[in-house]
């Protein structure tokens, strides 16, 4: 069963969650809304990412892509990944 967007939003303004989960569930709604495609579940927008950079969603391969993303064909893709990244950036100071 996929997780809707819809479902991350309800859980967002729908309970008490903890700070840093809220502030991560954002990041993660703006680098979804950013895609330069819809995607209507968590699982949909991580296979569109893993098919962009050609790779698992790991920190180090989204870092590698953003490397040599070319901005004037793909700029909402990196904007997107920038988001991810912030997400990682979280957790490792947790």
């Amino acid at each position: 069963m996929e997780v809707q967007i819809f479902e991350v939003v309800e859980v967002l303004y729908g309970r008490e969650i903890h700070e840093r989960d809220r502030e991560v569930i954002n990041i993660f709604l703006l680098a979804i809304n950013d895609w330069p495609v819809q995607v209507l579940t968590l699982e949909g927008y991580e296979r569109e990412v893993s098919a962009f950079i050609k790779g698992d969603t790991r920190k180090a391969n989204i870092e590698t892509i953003l490397k040599t993303i070319d901005l004037s064909k793909n700029a909402w893709e990196s904007e997107s990944l920038v988001q991810i990244i912030k997400v990682f950036d979280t957790y490792e100071e947790a």
